[in-house]
């Protein structure tokens, strides 16, 4: 019997990686101990509807004794002292809002942490799961290798994140394991299933709720809305590494399964990133919204976009300028040579087209931006 320890498994991603393990393997003798803040039987339920919505009728394998539901909260030291053969921390604090910097850094720093004292007591491989923003706000080429630089950080998130990686790097030169650095996850981009909806849904559902304030004014329920609004970034052209569940699942599972990964650190990313023109002019067309438009940013475009923000709701205004750093700044590029030296190449990903961001764009407006509970 193979015991994976999975924290964040009631999450966006860590159930992708349960059912693709669960769907290779259907006789297999895996055991999944799953480590999170609910109750067990709240995350027996929440991890049962997310397995469902990826593949109906396959909740019916998250039932005892496959499947032990521990409640513990990462800043706190983990409630777990049998054994295991390895651990997936998917777990973290994704909040971006400054306001929130010091519960990140005790989830995202102190609860990795945590993790190691778990791997090091019951003598797991760790599967670390990082960021590819670790870098910040560097431009360029982000090697796989490369973490402290001296960059700035968009927010704490980043931050926290890459300390917790310099700590796991350390600990690695002594135990097995590996750092697995997704990129922007989106959901299953072949499908446009995604089981929560934050990082760059957070701009599409500001999208969506300025195109439904603006309707609710105008008395109009149904056709195109007329919105001139200006979305600053620094060229509609430039790239943002945006990555499909699927693929990152995928792919960490490939390289978790090959001895010379240990001790790595590999880039889960795409290795042909869409335009911001592209993803934008997709939303758009989804949402049926006339007069969006990419500028190049500049302190008179914020202050334009910051205005019309505001005249709808500081809820939504809050939103866009949080997330607005990751539309506006040139984004890197990221190697995968530690990838392609495991793998033999780098595996290619679904293209992220018109076609794909709109299956993306639909699920979750069909979902009004609610969460599989």
């Amino acid at each position: 019997m193979q015991r994976l320890v999975v924290t964040g498994a009631t999450g966006a991603l860590a159930p992708f990686l349960i059912h693709a393990l669960l769907h290779e393997n259907p006789g297999s003798s895996f055991e999944f101990v799953c480590i999170g803040r609910r109750a067990a039987g709240l995350a027996r339920e929440r991890v049962r509807a997310r397995i469902e919505a990826i593949c109906p009728g396959c909740a019916r394998r998250v039932v005892a004794p496959r499947f032990r539901f521990i409640q513990g909260d990462l800043r706190d030291p983990i409630r777990y002292g049998g054994p295991a053969d390895a651990v997936w921390h998917f777990a973290a604090d994704i909040r971006w809002q400054p306001e929130a910097a010091d519960a990140v850094f005790a989830a995202n720093v102190g609860g990795t942490k945590h993790i190691l004292d778990l791997c090091e007591r019951s003598g797991a491989t760790l599967y670390h799961v990082s960021t590819a923003y670790t870098c910040g706000r560097r431009t360029g080429t982000i090697l796989e290798d490369e973490l402290l630089c001296g960059q700035d950080f968009r927010n704490a998130y980043e931050a926290s994140k890459a300390q917790a990686e310099q700590d796991v790097r350390t600990w690695l030169r002594d135990h097995p394991g590996m750092v697995f650095r997704p990129s922007i996850v989106m959901g299953d981009t072949r499908t446009g299933l995604a089981l929560a909806f934050h990082g760059l849904y957070m701009p599409v559902s500001v999208l969506w709720k300025l195109r439904e304030a603006a309707r609710e004014r105008l008395g109009s329920p149904d056709g195109p809305i007329e919105l001139p609004l200006e979305v600053p970034c620094y060229t509609g052209e430039s790239r943002i590494n945006v990555v499909g569940a699927d693929y990152v699942t995928s792919l960490a599972i490939e390289l978790s399964r090959k001895p010379e990964s240990l001790g790595r650190t590999f880039h889960l990313t795409h290795p042909n990133p869409p335009t911001m023109k592209t993803m934008i002019e997709s939303c758009t067309s989804v949402l049926d919204m006339r007069g969006v438009r990419l500028v190049d940013k500049g302190a008179s475009a914020l202050d334009a976009l910051t205005e019309m923000a505001r005249g709808f709701d500081d809820s939504i205004l809050d939103l866009f300028m949080t997330n607005l750093p990751y539309l506006a700044d040139l984004h890197p590029h990221f190697d995968m040579r530690n990838v392609k030296e495991v793998c033999g190449s780098v595996p290619a990903h679904t293209p992220l087209d018109r076609d794909a961001w709109e299956r993306i764009y639909r699920f979750a407006i069909e979902r009004r931006f609610r969460s599989i509970e």
